[in-house]
């Protein structure tokens, strides 16, 4: 079968011998999704789930911070801001007493001026808004295993506490949304430093919420603020907003993940040798660490020793500094557990678990000169899908059985339970 793959901003194609195919694993539409009726981000507002209505929790006069996730951009995140703002002023809340705080989702120091662009023009001159502070940070206690939980002043200092957030799926904390717009989003450095440890251990994975230590951690963090009603949304490829949830922080989370895995959760019946995955072309490419998330998604459709390969351009190399620096140095990937074991930081943690992959598969990257002419000796990489898979198919023989996902950044593949267990 030829097949077409994603590839920055162009494709590639690859022939997929019949014999070998299981099947080619694609993403469901929006609005193929099923379920409860999916609500507008003001329907969500007006129907809070598992909370009183956010009007009926805040009294007149009261200090309000609206806590958006780093994930949301325009359009979504003005007219969600505009949404919460008009709930509160019809309670009585003054302008002067609400406070528009920006999580900056590790995108480093960001200037004053991107925050009009950020919330409209509007809500900057009627509405206090600043970046998450990270030099103004006050301690609320510790979380029962010595987390320190630090959180911005601003929020800290609010009466209330409401988070807008975007459900997707996270690499460590299995979704994002909810708590996570809070922690680690607005949260202080040892805070930070303390949850990476977490992101490596067992559980801490996409798509996972029961028995993930990270999640869990995060989510008793915020109980500590306490952060007191969301507003989560999922989003389109586009940034619109395709369903809305709203209400208390894990309750109304929880339904939003309901309705994203319904859309992007897809079983298979058996891992294969190997698996052919495309990101999903530009921007979802850019880099190797916005490609990692993707490549721990599915790396549980591949056989232990199977290989994945994927489609992963990276025109802007590595990403992040810490990452690449860890990964070109090592040669095993035990000298990255091992290291990351002594003294872990943030980049480090990426290095970390791309070493925990390599552990159980191979990696082969299809990626640009940038990228490929970097040592890394954890990594194979090739110039095109065809060279990269008929290597895979020289190390696995011939015979060997493949998956094939187009738009892996679109789905969660999962493996069917067998019966017994």
């Amino acid at each position: 079968m030829r097949i077409k793959l994603d590839y920055d901003r162009s494709s590639q194609t690859v022939d997929v011998p019949d014999r070998n195919l299981l099947g080619v694993i694609g993403a469901r539409s929006f609005k193929d999704a099923q379920g409860a009726p999916r609500l507008s981000p003001a329907q969500a507002l007006a129907s809070p789930v598992g909370s009183p209505r956010l009007g009926d929790m805040v009294e007149k006069g009261q200090r309000v911070a609206i806590a958006a996730s780093g994930s949301l951009k325009p359009p979504a995140l003005p007219s969600l801001v505009e949404i919460v703002w008009a709930e509160l002023e019809a309670k009585g809340v003054p302008d002067s007493n609400v406070t528009v705080i920006l999580g900056k989702n590790g995108c480093g120091p960001r200037p004053e001026s991107a925050i009009t662009k950020m919330v409209g023009r509007r809500v900057k001159e009627r509405l206090a808004c600043q970046w998450a502070d990270p030099d103004d940070y006050l301690r609320l206690g510790r979380t029962k295993s010595g987390t320190p939980v630090d959180v911005t002043a601003a929020a800290v200092e609010a009466g209330k506490v409401v988070s807008l957030g975007a459900i997707g799926y996270d690499m460590f904390a299995g979704y994002t949304g909810g708590a996570e717009t809070i922690i680690p989003q607005m949260a202080g450095s040892e805070t930070v430093e303390s949850l990476l440890r977490l992101s490596l251990k067992d559980g801490a994975e996409p798509g996972r919420i029961q028995g993930n230590p990270l999640r869990e951690e995060i989510e008793e963090a915020a109980r500590l603020l306490p952060l007191d009603f969301v507003l989560d949304v999922v989003l389109d490829g586009f940034g619109r907003v395709v369903m809305a949830t709203a209400g208390h922080p894990e309750a109304a989370h929880r339904k939003g993940l309901a309705f994203l895995d319904e859309r992007m959760a897809i079983e298979a019946a058996e891992p294969a040798s190997i698996v052919l995955a495309s990101c999903g072309g530009a921007p979802f490419d850019r880099s190797l660490e916005s490609s990692l998330e993707i490549l721990a998604r599915i790396k549980p459709l591949a056989a232990p020793e199977g290989i994945v390969i994927l489609l992963a351009a990276c025109p802007e190399g590595a990403g992040d500094s810490t990452m690449r620096e860890w990964l070109s140095w090592a040669d095993h990937p035990l000298s990255i557990m091992n290291r990351a074991a002594l003294c872990l930081k943030p980049g480090g943690h990426l290095a970390a678990a791309l070493a925990r992959i390599v552990t159980e598969i191979e990696v082969f990257l299809v990626a640009e000169p940038i990228l490929r002419s970097e040592a890394y000796p954890l990594l194979h990489f090739f110039p095109t899908a065809e060279a990269a898979l008929r290597e895979a198919l020289a190390r696995r023989g011939h015979g060997a059985s493949i998956w094939v996902l187009p738009k892996a950044r679109d789905i969660l593949p999962r493996l069917k339970a067998r019966e017994g267990q």
